[in-house]
């Protein structure tokens, strides 16, 4: 693991986040926050929080750290891959592919030199029923019969572009052809623990055991 470069402070262009995922947390998470309150007025504050702060923690821990911090990060020259438990700084320059699928993964060369994959953990890919048709059409033995006269290729890149991340595809893209020299990949893929959240939820869980143990 190495950690995060220091000296860059430049904000993102955007975060790609999938959309169901951050409300679905968010709302969970609003009703951990009702749950705690109701019970901190039904059997009082100190009780409460005793009883039941622990999980609550436990939960909304995890509902923070599953569905809303994870996403995609944009730079001019790199993306930030946050997934659960780690982050991918990756540098266009290290990208082999993006590609677009069910989920958005990056194939892109490590330190060590070897090509790894990075499945975006939270990340907007193709539509579920996009992504089934244009399958099922390229599976098909019959003749296929996109509208329009479409070829399945066709209609699955067509997909693929009315995804909210092949933006970062193009972008990727774009960098690669006024930086790279002859297509060689010159950058390398870093990767660090997310260190708070891990923290966070090894002392939820622990104040669960300690309340169990007293």
């Amino acid at each position: 693991m190495t950690a995060e470069p220091s000296g860059t402070t430049d904000r993102p262009l955007e975060t790609l986040r999938a959309r169901s995922s951050l409300w679905i947390g968010v709302v969970a998470l609003a009703l951990v926050i009702i749950l705690v309150g109701n019970a901190v007025l039904t059997v009082g504050a100190a009780d409460g929080l005793r009883r039941f702060g622990p999980v609550m923690l436990l939960i909304a821990a995890l509902l923070v750290v599953v569905m809303i911090l994870p996403g995609v990060r944009v730079f001019t020259d790199r993306m930030e891959v946050r997934n659960i438990l780690h982050t991918y700084r990756i540098p266009y320059s290290a990208v082999d592919r993006v590609r677009i699928g069910s989920m958005l993964k990056i194939d892109a060369v490590d330190a060590c030199g070897e090509n790894r994959t990075v499945t975006a953990w939270s990340a907007p890919a193709i539509r579920k029923q996009g992504l089934l048709d244009a399958f099922s059409r390229t599976s098909s033995k019959k003749p296929p019969t996109a509208p329009m006269g479409q070829t399945s290729s066709a209609q699955l890149l067509a997909e693929q572009k009315a995804s909210a991340a092949w933006p970062l595809k193009e972008r990727v893209d774009g960098y690669q052809d006024h930086h790279l020299v002859d297509g060689e990949l010159t950058g390398a893929m870093q990767v660090r623990l997310n260190g708070i959240s891990i923290a966070v939820l090894a002392a939820s869980v622990g104040l669960i055991a300690l309340q169990a143990l007293v």
